[in-house]
């Protein structure tokens, strides 16, 4: 197989999630490997280094799991949770699991490694107080600004997920609107994203966007508005793009693109092709973390 290593250098300008460009002194940001996977396929491996501008820049973040721990969910709750527990290395600060059943409670503040949040044990299941979950973890999130020397400073995410079935307390549609004009009352800098995930079709995507609509301040546009996830590996799917997505929010996704060698004196285009089946696309984002990202990469020349 053909064999092509080319490495990116200071010297060349990156650039970052706001669109600005920089070119910071000399040395290795970025190590790529091409191999030769069949006639104008080629398998890209890239790896960044310590030093890479969009792994040295992780502002402040904080995860609000809100869960629904109704009888409906059965299984689902637990397996939830432990799918959360996955989410805390995108954070790089302590994160809330909220429970909510007929009421709600808050089983933590301060999350920050995975087998604490499944050590967590969960209250009897019951019936479904979607409005109370909500707002006990708002709850969290106001304390967080108002103990921090600079509000507005952390980006705290709130992740509910439940079936949708409310039949406990006021009702979400009532109660919503008044949370988050309670939220931004005391806390007017708040910066906070909110995700939802839906379990079943039976699942309320009228709901789901009335959340958004009442809390949300700073919107995440590499995440869906929704999530649904009916099944264990639909859940695990969602987690997986979920777990891209929200590292968008740490300006922590790294854009790649590449131009193929030269055929007859003109340099010629690649691109990526993210999953098998999809059209290829001229640049990808990756998540700026460890470890070598396996690319696929197609073109009349090799990258």
């Amino acid at each position: 197989a053909t064999l092509a290593q080319m490495q990116l250098r200071r010297s060349a300008s990156w650039s970052t999630l706001d669109g600005s460009n920089s070119a910071p002194g000399s040395g290795t940001l970025a190590h790529a490997r091409c191999v030769t996977l069949e006639q104008d396929v080629w398998a890209v491996g890239l790896s960044l280094s310590d030093e890479h501008p969009a792994r040295l820049h992780r502002p402040a973040s904080r995860f609000h799991f809100v869960l629904d721990n109704s009888g409906s969910m059965g299984r689902y709750t637990a397996l939830a949770r432990d799918c959360f527990s996955e989410l805390l290395g995108v954070a790089n600060g302590p994160c809330s699991l909220t429970v909510f059943a007929g009421e709600a409670k808050t089983l933590g503040q301060a999350f920050t490694t995975s087998g604490a949040m499944r050590a967590a044990a969960l209250p009897p299941q019951g019936q479904t107080n979607i409005s109370e979950g909500v707002e006990k973890a708002v709850d969290v999130i106001t304390r967080c600004e108002q103990e921090e020397g600079t509000p507005g400073s952390t980006h705290h995410v709130l992740i509910l997920l439940s079936d949708g079935k409310h039949n406990r307390g006021p009702q979400p549609s009532e109660c919503l609107p008044q949370i988050g004009a309670a939220l931004r009352a005391a806390a007017p800098s708040v910066r906070l994203s909110v995700v939802v995930i839906g379990i079943t079709a039976n699942s309320s995507t009228a709901m789901g966007m009335m959340l958004k609509e009442s809390l949300e301040t700073v919107p995440l546009p590499a995440l869906q508005p929704i999530y649904f996830a009916d099944s264990t590996k639909g859940m695990q799917d969602a987690l997986e793009q979920m777990h891209d997505g929200l590292a968008s929010m740490q300006g922590s996704l790294v854009r790649v693109s590449a131009l193929g060698a030269c055929v007859d004196g003109e340099p010629q285009t690649c691109s990526f092709v993210r999953a098998v089946g999809q059209e290829p696309v001229p640049a990808v984002n990756v998540p700026a973390r460890d470890g070598t990202f396996a690319l696929l990469c197609t073109g009349r020349a090799p990258p």
